[in-house]
């Protein structure tokens, strides 16, 4: 092996142990070594984002979502659900996102919940609840798809894979994500640990924290125990 094959071999190597070191939970480092490829790393790890919220920051009441993208709940709740609680109290609950994936950088739930934090953190919680209403609406089976809907959105396609690839939210997620699971009752939350399975995706809505069914029903009741008032008559 001549000294120009042996010193990109020892490269390719190199950067793969960098990117394994920085972020060990991707696909990164087999892809490196396997093809080549060099993602960038540089993104600096954002540490704090708040929960994106919509409607009034001051309201007495607030509707919190723990979502993972994957549970086939969610969908129903935003076209079903939460169209018809804000039809009855609009700007007098406050509504909150919290992202609870699989805690593993490879699923595609995970990706999704570094899309919106990443379309959150660039254009503000207004573009991010236009990016959930399209995922919702759409689905998608992929990150390029999911690119695509960022793209549409007015965000940049690199900066999105640059924050997937360099894992940039991961401590945001992951704070959302065992805030999530304290919501859990205590014997599935011992089993689950912190590393839930794919196969059970969380989806959770707290009333002022406290759980409820996504449904109107419940929701509805849980605002009357609080004594927040009736809401109008459904139309």
């Amino acid at each position: 092996m001549d000294d120009e094959r042996v010193q990109a071999l020892r490269k390719r190597v190199t950067d793969s142990a960098e990117i394994f070191l920085s972020n060990p939970f991707t696909g990164d480092t087999l892809r490196a070594l396997v093809t080549g490829d060099v993602y960038s790393t540089d993104e600096n790890p954002v540490t704090g984002l708040p929960a994106p919220t919509r409607c009034e920051d001051s309201a007495p009441v607030i509707v919190a979502q723990y979502v993972d993208y994957a549970a086939n709940r969610a969908p129903t709740y935003w076209h079903s659900v939460l169209p018809e609680i804000e039809h009855q109290y609009g700007t007098r609950i406050r509504y909150e996102h919290h992202d609870a994936p699989p805690l593993d950088s490879s699923t595609l739930s995970y990706k999704l919940a570094t899309i919106g934090r990443c379309i959150q953190d660039q254009r503000g919680d207004g573009v991010f609840w236009d990016w959930i209403d399209l995922l919702m609406k759409r689905g998608v089976s992929s990150v390029e798809e999911a690119y695509g809907l960022g793209v549409e959105i007015g965000v940049e396609k690199e900066q999105l894979q640059t924050a997937v690839q360099s894992d940039t939210y991961g401590e945001v997620i992951r704070h959302d994500a065992q805030s999530a699971l304290a919501q859990l009752p205590t014997t599935e939350n011992a089993t689950q640990g912190a590393d839930r399975s794919a196969n059970s995706p969380t989806f959770i809505v707290l009333v002022n924290g406290k759980q409820v069914q996504p449904t109107y029903e419940s929701i509805v009741g849980a605002i009357e125990r609080l004594k927040y008032g009736a809401p109008n008559q459904r139309q």
